[in-house]
């Protein structure tokens, strides 16, 4: 009930602190990876080793016997290999670890107790920061310090919020932005061992996934009808088995595609270094 951490990589930290303990020495992870989870890895002194993943987000990898494996379900679609995986982690004693913070939306996602779950809730950024694990090796109370900064983002969440209803939010979108930027600063890349208080979860639990999803859903039909045929993309259709993170494309100039979209005010959600 307490696994609710202040981010992402704070939950992996919990599941790598657990097979610390297990006297796991060497975890694989897929070479498409965001740079923060890395932290965690590092800072218990695993020895780390990249695998391939294919152009349709997919790996067939299986890692040798008492070692762990990092999977990650990517813009909405779950690893189609997971199956073979799974039945292979129980010969060689594989632990599993799955980061499902982009599919956890999906209607069909079930959670296998024979994997280690986490996710991170800002890439769904309606919900702030925060993290989930299926792990509490030791979390503790929730320092005033953190307690601050989470009650300073809601807040400001709520001001934003308010600013949009009344159409006024462009005038202050810059000022707000950099409290944003302040904020997310103190939480980004900081491995915590805090659980996040009752008020923040409830906040959270109270919130109506099924609106979200169906907005999601909804949005990229939209922009699909407009630019579909123009751009390759992670998938040709959405629904409620794969939930999209977002409107995912590929382009040859995509920096210079990033710049055009910031000018216009248009929100980029995923934006990996290649």
């Amino acid at each position: 009930d307490n696994n609710y951490t202040i981010n992402g990589i704070s939950s992996f930290y919990q599941i790598l602190l657990k097979l610390n303990k297990k006297k796991v020495k060497k975890i694989f992870i897929p070479d498409l990876i965001c740079e923060s989870l890395l932290i965690p890895i590092k800072k218990l002194q695993f020895k780390y080793k990249f695998y391939k993943v294919d152009e349709n987000l997919n790996s067939n990898y299986i890692p040798a016997e008492n070692t762990a494996i990092l999977i990650i379900h990517y813009f909405g679609r779950i690893n189609n290999n997971l199956k073979l995986l799974k039945i292979e982690s129980l010969k060689k004693k594989i632990h599993i670890v799955e980061d499902i913070s982009h599919c956890y939306l999906n209607k069909n996602f079930l959670f296998d107790r024979n994997s280690d779950f986490f996710f991170s809730l800002r890439k769904h950024g309606i919900l702030g920061p925060g993290g989930w694990g299926s792990i509490d090796f030791n979390l503790n109370k929730i320092t005033l310090k953190e307690k601050d900064i989470l009650k300073k983002n809601f807040k400001l969440r709520i001001k934003k919020n308010l600013l949009i209803l009344k159409d006024d939010y462009s005038f202050s979108e810059k000022q707000i932005l950099y409290k944003f930027k302040k904020i997310n600063n103190s939480l980004n890349n900081k491995i915590s061992n805090s659980f996040v208080g009752k008020n923040y979860k409830k906040n959270l639990l109270s919130f109506n996934l099924n609106l979200l999803i169906k907005k999601r859903i909804s949005n990229w039909n939209y922009l699909d009808n407009f630019i579909g045929k123009k751009f390759k993309k992670i998938y040709s259709g959405v629904n409620e088995n794969k939930v999209p993170l977002g409107y995912i494309i590929f382009h040859k100039n995509r920096d210079k595609l990033r710049n055009y979209l910031i000018k216009k005010r248009i929100f980029c959600g995923v934006h990996w270094q290649s």
